[in-house]
């Protein structure tokens, strides 16, 4: 038989305080989501009260921005026969605002036919008005530009000339003047072109007169700077004479000197642009007068603008008061439809809630007493975790009765009927395993907190191997791997479950347990690098943190040392009566009756199923009533 471990309180200790702070937050819990669920009950109550009171409130207001949008239409109404008397519409013009007054309808209608009154008279009179303007005053814009075109035709023949003219003067210095001027008889040529440049200047032609100018320190500005849209018809007449000299000519005069090649230039483009100017000019005073009756076609297109933006500002001001007035009965129309769907959607819930008020109210006097005797009920969860695990079904009866005597006797609260399941156990999770094969009697659900809620890795006596099949279907979608202590290779088995995270089932084990497993089953894990690493053998191994362990012997009966005790957590899994006699009853219905015991799994699978249902569609309906708000009806 096992032989207890004599002294385990630092495992009973270390358990009380997990199990203690598990254990009372999760009756917290569950006593706080049923309490908020009574608030927000009683919330809704008093905002069903309060939106009945708002939707009396709100039909009043209605039924008054009813009539004032009605005044309102009638007043546009009259604003729009104003505003088209004052655009002076002809006769023949109807108003739309008269056509409201004199054609009976409904309200509906009336809004319908008094949006055209944002489109009728007067605007439309004042923008067509306006767009007939922009055509008159776009044609003679038009107009004037080809007339500025031709005469910039006729400009573009003579200013390259005089341009190219101007640079070449630009070419010239003091040196190249001087030249010239150190001549007492110049050649012909020369002679011929200072003559025309005197004429151009106003002096003498002759060579003494050409000498002064070209001692002027001003002389060549004064040809760049030449007024040349005054050159008088006098002055082209005796230029003619120079002009229609064949030798006259900058390229011919470029052979006998230089400077004189671009006064020559000078000359000819001035000329040039003379006789051009004259074929200009006429084009340019009806320009000028094009220009003047544009800007009065303008003058009248502003003002015909100005007057169609008064307009459009006026009928803006009245669609943005009849939108203004319109929103606001939409918007209280919302309202209205939007409390009364509230309110009707939040007395159902109040109805539908009604029953589970009341027993939610138990469900937290239920709990606030189960909070009072906490610290007796952990005492006593954690207790069984230590011990228990061993023992047969009536010697841990008679523990745990012993346990909860010595409580009462100490005066510390606990609960009358105080056990494993009672304190650590959920019906959600025990239909599950039920569902994965663990027996029905009371033994094995207790057996299955110990699997799961203890802090060492479980040593299963198993010799009718009903743990075994729980595991093997309970782990069998986590990729289990099944290895016993005489295989060869099942050190590699896990070390590579304990690096990837599988779950191992460690089968037929013995009294003692190989040492190689101590690291594993003392958890001795350590951080290294940032990696969470356990030493097997001679080499560090990654841990995974989802790697589980569970370990079970056949033997009825074996006989485990304090070092190996101190280790696992020994629990007994032998068949009680009660399970023997379910299993064995299936196992008749099943040979007799087979489609019986088929039905019968079905059912059990069905309903662990519905329960499982029902569980969460009352987590549903607490965290809806936890959840309400106003804005949520």
């Amino acid at each position: 038989m096992y032989q207890p471990l004599s002294d385990s309180s630092t495992h009973l200790i270390s358990f009380l305080f997990y199990a203690n702070l598990f254990f009372l937050r999760e009756l917290v819990m569950r006593r706080d989501k049923f309490r908020n669920g009574l608030n927000k009950i009683l919330e809704t109550n008093d905002l069903v009260a309060k939106m009945e009171g708002e939707l009396t409130a709100m039909r009043p207001k209605l039924e008054q921005k009813q009539r004032d949008t009605e005044e309102l239409m009638l007043k546009l109404s009259n604003d729009q026969e104003q505003a088209s008397s004052t655009c002076k519409c002809t006769p023949n013009e109807p108003l739309i605002g008269t056509y409201c007054r004199t054609q009976p309808s409904a309200h509906k209608q009336k809004e319908a036919k008094l949006n055209l009154l944002f489109t009728a008279v007067p605007a439309d009179i004042v923008r067509n008005r306006v767009k007939e303007d922009e055509l008159v005053a776009k044609n003679k814009a038009m107009e004037t530009q080809a007339i500025a075109d031709d005469a910039q035709r006729d400009l573009d023949e003579a200013l390259p000339v005089l341009e190219a003219s101007n640079r070449a003067l630009d070419s010239l210095d003091k040196n190249d003047i001087s030249e010239l001027r150190v001549f007492t008889k110049p050649p012909q040529l020369v002679q011929t072109v200072m003559e025309a440049v005197c004429l151009m200047l106003g002096a003498k032609p002759d060579w003494a007169s050409a000498k002064q100018l070209l001692s002027d320190g001003n002389f060549l500005k004064r040809l760049v700077d030449y007024p040349k849209d005054d050159i008088s018809d006098g002055l082209l007449k005796k230029l003619k004479k120079y002009i229609d000299n064949p030798d006259f000519h900058p390229d011919i005069v470029e052979k006998t000197s230089k400077a004189c090649k671009s006064m020559c230039m000078w000359v000819r483009a001035l000329d040039l642009y003379a006789h051009v100017y004259r074929t200009v000019e006429p084009k340019r005073k009806r320009l000028n007068d094009a220009n003047m009756e544009l800007d009065a076609v303008m003058i009248k297109l502003r003002s015909k603008q100005a007057e169609l933006k008064a307009v459009e500002t006026k009928i803006a001001a009245l669609q943005a008061e009849y939108d203004g007035s319109l929103s606001e009965k939409k918007v209280l129309e919302h309202s209205l439809a939007l409390t009364s769907a509230r309110l009707k959607r939040a007395g159902r819930l109040t109805t539908a809630l009604a029953d589970e008020q009341d027993r939610w109210h138990v469900s937290v006097d239920v709990f606030s007493r189960q909070l009072e005797n906490v610290v007796g009920d952990v005492f006593v969860a954690a207790a069984c975790i230590a011990y228990l695990g061993a023992f047969n079904a009536d010697y841990r009866a008679s523990l745990v009765e012993g346990w909860t005597v010595r409580c009462v006797e100490l005066s510390i609260p606990i609960s009358n009927q105080v056990g494993l399941f009672s304190v650590l156990g959920d019906a959600f999770e025990l239909r599950q395993w039920h569902t994965e094969g663990l027996p029905r009697d009371q033994v094995s659900a207790d057996n299955a907190l110990l699997v799961t809620r203890s802090q060492r890795w479980p040593l299963m006596i198993d010799p009718q191997e009903q743990a075994n099949r729980w595991i093997r279907t309970r782990e069998a979608e986590r990729d289990l791997h099944i290895v016993k202590l005489t295989e060869s290779g099942f050190l590699r088995t896990l070390e590579t479950c304990i690096r990837l995270g599988y779950p191992v089932l460690l089968e037929d084990v013995g009294e003692t347990l190989d040492p190689a497993l101590e690291p594993i089953l003392l958890r001795q894990t350590f951080t290294s690098g940032g990696r969470l690493l356990i030493r097997l053998g001679d080499s560090n191994v990654d841990y995974d943190r989802n790697f589980r362990l569970y370990i079970t012997t056949k033997l009825p009966n074996p006989h485990y040392l304090p070092e190996v005790s101190i280790k696992v957590t020994v629990i007994n899994f032998t068949v009680t009566p009660a399970g023997l006699e379910d299993q064995l009853l299936g196992e008749v219905t099943r040979l007799e009756r087979p489609e019986l015991e088929e039905q019968r799994s079905q059912l059990v699978y069905r309903i662990n199923a519905d329960k499982n249902q029902l569980q969460v569609s009352k987590n549903d309906t607490k965290m809806t009533s936890f959840k309400l708000r106003p804005s949520g009806f």
